[in-house]
């Protein structure tokens, strides 16, 4: 850099381009695909019950002669999955010296309104990690604190909503399964198109509007199902529903796929540590519920100055607020595969 001028210095400010480049946020599929669909209330109650239909009476129906008696039984085919209420709040404050200092021609950009825009943004940061189960230190489950996410929604064997599944009686309440055992969500799989043709098979025979599909894949798996494509000339976005916001999405057989960045490298999943690069979701979005309550959907409390507390500083305080809860009431209408490579 060259030597400045004493004058210059003096009697020169620095050129600042007001406002502020944004460094750290990334697109949101899984949200923007949620918020698409008219977010589902959830205005009182402590819990929201859904009935769910286990089984068929199709080996009740009887076939007779006119001289046969006719059969009477009775057959458990409905139980109550039960979803609790969770709450999240991000903070806004500012001090004295913002209130201050920060005004007129010295403000390069309105600070308060600046942090109530990460506030808010970070809300949505937060939901989408614990939508993934991605640093959940209170832990996504029945029981937890954090909002439940997809993952345990559509794990094989686990607790989710009340229900205990398993490869028995209780596999209706799995994530769907590429062998339809129940057990090989973890199991080593290619990311191929044969395997994503699988994964809608195994997914489609429950979707009554197949074109509620969504696959969200990481960005490795994402890029190599394109290159996949590109290659037999097959690329096409004709049908996307986000590629008009901005997201790298393509079809195949009618699903949309769109990568997460959040889906990168090594996370830790409700304390353990897992590989995200391999991750692919198949969601039936029509399943999947983002339930808020009307007085808790991202409200902003008004700032509040904490100097009237005893023992309080010179400081304003907000929030903004959340409650209710991320909810899959149909596990085996989505899929989850965690060693796709």
């Amino acid at each position: 850099m060259s030597t400045v001028n004493a004058n210059i210095l003096a009697t020169t400010t620095e050129k600042i381009n007001k406002g502020i480049i944004d460094q750290v946020l990334m697109p949101n599929p899984l949200f923007a695909r949620l918020l698409m669909k008219k977010t589902a209330p959830w205005d009182g109650g402590t819990s929201l019950e859904y009935i769910i239909q286990t089984a068929n009476t199709d080996d009740l129906v009887q076939t007779y002669k006119p001289t046969d008696q006719l059969t009477a039984a009775r057959k458990t085919v409905l139980t109550r999955a039960k979803f609790y209420w969770k709450y999240a709040n991000a903070q806004i404050s500012y001090d004295v010296e913002d209130e201050l200092q920060n005004r007129g021609d010295s403000a390069i950009e309105n600070l308060t309104d600046r942090l109530a825009d990460i506030a808010m943004e970070s809300m949505r940061i937060k939901l989408t990690k614990v939508a993934y189960g991605i640093d959940t230190p209170n832990e996504t489950s029945d029981s937890g604190t954090d909002f439940q996410s997809i993952p345990e929604a559509l794990d094989h064997s686990r607790a989710y909503g009340g229900i205990t599944s398993d490869t028995g009686d209780n596999a209706y309440w799995n994530g769907a399964s590429l062998a339809g055992t129940y057990a090989d969500r973890d199991t080593a799989v290619s990311c191929s198109l044969s395997t994503v043709r699988q994964a809608i098979s195994a997914v489609r025979k429950y979707a009554k509007t197949p074109g509620s599909l969504l696959a969200i894949t990481s960005p490795t798996n994402h890029l190599n199902l394109k290159s996949q494509l590109e290659a037999m000339n097959a690329y096409s976005q004709q049908g996307s529903k986000l590629a008009k916001f901005g997201f790298d999405s393509f079809m195949l057989d009618g699903v949309e796929h769109v990568p997460d960045y959040y889906l990168t490298g090594s996370q830790t999943i409700n304390g353990s540590s897992d590989t995200l690069d391999t991750w692919y979701f198949l969601l039936n979005t029509d399943h999947i519920e983002l339930r808020l309550h009307p007085k808790r959907n991202f409200k902003i409390t008004k700032m509040v100055w904490q100097g009237d507390s005893a023992n309080g500083y010179d400081q304003w305080l907000g929030r903004i607020l959340i409650a209710g809860n991320l909810i899959c009431y149909k596990p085996n209408g989505s899929l989850w595969l965690s060693n796709m490579s």
